[in-house]
């Protein structure tokens, strides 16, 4: 049994046991799994996760109730130690402000291709 992270896009992560947003580690079975790992955990990927805990292989992920479900998340960090042959992840909740802004952002965008549409008529 395992714990698993489903990112954004539905990629599936096997994840240390006892991981918390701000220290997630997924242990890499080479270089280029390392490699691949660090780089998916991207802003558009983590707005959005799941966590799953003890389940038997990745593919169960898809028919299994997540223990964790989380919107809106920052990277804080995310690097793949070569040495160790493990990724750091580390991760946290938008604040209230950042949620705002990003509100006010989406409305503006709105705006902008309404008024783009009514010039071009």
């Amino acid at each position: 049994m395992a714990d698993y992270m489903k990112l954004n896009d539905g990629t599936v992560i096997k994840i240390e046991d006892g991981a918390g947003l701000d220290d997630i580690r997924h242990v890499a079975t080479d270089e280029q799994d390392g490699v691949f790992v660090a780089g998916k955990i991207t802003p558009a990927n983590v707005s959005h996760l799941e966590f799953y805990v003890n389940i038997e292989n990745p593919e169960d992920v898809e028919t299994s109730e997540p223990a964790g479900i989380y919107d809106n998340l920052i990277v804080t960090r995310s690097y793949f130690d070569v040495p160790d042959m493990m990724v750091l992840i580390g991760l946290r909740e938008k604040t209230d402000v950042e949620k705002r802004l990003d509100a006010i952002e989406a409305e503006q965008e709105e705006q902008n291709e309404a008024i783009d549409f009514l010039a071009m008529e």
